[in-house]
C-alpha cells in the first residue's frame, strides 16, 4: 500500500480490480481544504487513459510488475507465441491481451511484456515500428 501523495509516474496500481499505470501525477495543495493528488492513469487491459483524484492520505494498492523483453514468433489457435530473448523460453499469450497491438505486430518484432505474478497482463510496443503499407 502506498499513500496517494507518494505516487510517482511509472508505478502500477490496482484500482477497483483493474491495473493502471501512472502516466502523470499532480500533487495539489489548495489554500482551503486538504491536499490531494490528481493522477492520469492508463488501464493496462484496455489502454484507456483516465484522470482520477485521491486525497493525499488515501491508501492505494501498488502492484509489482515484471517487464521482460520478448520476441514475437507466431499466432496459432487464438494464442500468440513469444520467446524470452534472454532464456529462449517460449510462452503463449491469450489473444485478448494482444488485441490492441496486433495491427502493429509482425513476426520477429521485439516487445516488452508486463507480467504480474508470472501471468502476462499487457504488451508494450517499441516507440517506433516499421510497417509496409
Amino acid at each position: 500500500m502506498v499513500q496517494a501523495s507518494s505516487t510517482r509516474s511509472g508505478m502500477v496500481l490496482d484500482i477497483d480490480n483493474e491495473l493502471y499505470s501512472v502516466v502523470e501525477v499532480q500533487h495539489i495543495k489548495p489554500g482551503k481544504g486538504g491536499a490531494f493528488s490528481r493522477l492520469k492513469l492508463k488501464n493496462l487491459k484496455t489502454g484507456r487513459v483516465v484522470e482520477k483524484s485521491f486525497r493525499a492520505e488515501e491508501k492505494l494498492t501498488d502492484v509489482r510488475i515484471e517487464r521482460k523483453p520478448m520476441q514475437y514468433l507466431y499466432y496459432s489457435e487464438n494464442q500468440y507465441f513469444f520467446m524470452d530473448t534472454e532464456t529462449f523460453e517460449q510462452i503463449a499469450v491469450d489473444a485478448e491481451i494482444v488485441k490492441d497491438v496486433v495491427l502493429y505486430l509482425k513476426e520477429g518484432d521485439n516487445v516488452d511484456i508486463l507480467f504480474r505474478e508470472h501471468v502476462p497482463v499487457s504488451i508494450e510496443l517499441p516507440f517506433f515500428v516499421e510497417l509496409k503499407v
